[in-house]
């Protein structure tokens, strides 16, 4: 069961899921934390890469959720590393390449899917939010969802500096829906995007394949399966 007391609404009110990708619905963040490694290593002298290769994937995995450029950022910081040596333009470059060639090759979570065909059914209104640059993740999406589910997606929002995951993206699906904060739902996986939602006042709930999350105060779940069946089982409670 779900832990409603972390929600501000209960499940069935919600009218609008926003989803993140990565993690959520794709099942991409090995490959792309390879990815994240072989790129940021292209934009540092070589004689730092050795002693500094073993700790980006930890780094890299925390922050995920965040804006990319942030995560750069945030990096650089952790790893004592001259911004002014290291471009993100060099390095979201060779990010963007990799991704592209090795997530198209990534599985969709068989639970999110069907989470999806059970919120089109239900007529519920889907986004998609992530960190993701916008081009990079409209192709993928593109190229992954199945054209039935992507037909029914309201808006794919990827993130720039100035137009980003969290206030940004919600104020925008607030704006083009109507609905008010507590008819919004984000699906995520990982703390960042709870802190997000957090931030701009929207529930949240994290799927927890991995079940690291127990114990926090955090609204999870194992798997998108039985937000599906919480969601269906408080619907048939209200008819």
């Amino acid at each position: 069961m779900i832990a409603q007391h972390y929600l501000h609404a209960p499940l069935y009110t919600k009218s609008v899921f926003v989803f993140d990708w990565d993690g959520t619905i794709l099942d991409s963040m090995p490959q792309k934390s390879l990815n994240f490694v072989r790129a940021f290593k292209s934009t540092i002298p070589e004689s730092l890469q050795s002693e500094l290769v073993d700790s980006m994937k930890g780094h890299y995995l925390q922050l995920s959720g965040h804006p990319r450029k942030y995560i750069f950022d945030e990096i650089l910081n952790l790893l004592n590393l001259e911004p002014k040596e290291i471009t993100f333009d060099h390095f979201n470059a060779e990010f963007e390449v990799l991704n592209k060639q090795n997530l198209i090759h990534a599985k969709l979570f068989v639970d999110a899917l069907d989470l999806l065909r059970a919120l089109i059914d239900e007529g519920r209104q889907i986004f998609i939010s992530s960190s993701v640059p916008p081009k990079e993740l409209v192709d993928l999406v593109g190229a992954i969802l199945p054209d039935s589910i992507r037909q029914n997606i309201s808006s794919i929002l990827g993130s720039l500096d100035d137009f980003s995951k969290g206030k940004g993206h919600l104020q925008r699906i607030i704006n083009e829906t109507g609905a008010t904060r507590d008819q919004i739902l984000v699906v995520g996986d990982d703390v960042a995007d709870y802190e997000l939602s957090l931030e701009a006042g929207v529930d949240c709930i994290l799927v927890d394949r991995g079940r690291i999350l127990q114990g926090r105060k955090i609204c999870t779940v194992n798997n998108l399966y039985q937000l599906r069946d919480n969601l269906k089982n408080e619907i048939q409670g209200t008819r």
